[in-house]
């Protein structure tokens, strides 16, 4: 019962380390590559 708690906060964890990932990517790289950013 738990492990589906766990799989979901661990997924909400993961999205917001890529979230932040591509706030910092957008910040310091240049917008060479919108794709690179926008996935």
């Amino acid at each position: 019962m738990t492990s589906r708690r766990l799989e979901e906060s661990m997924g909400a964890v993961q999205m917001g380390l890529v979230n932040m990932f591509k706030g910092f990517q957008s910040k310091v790289l240049p917008p060479l590559s919108p794709k690179v950013v926008t996935e």
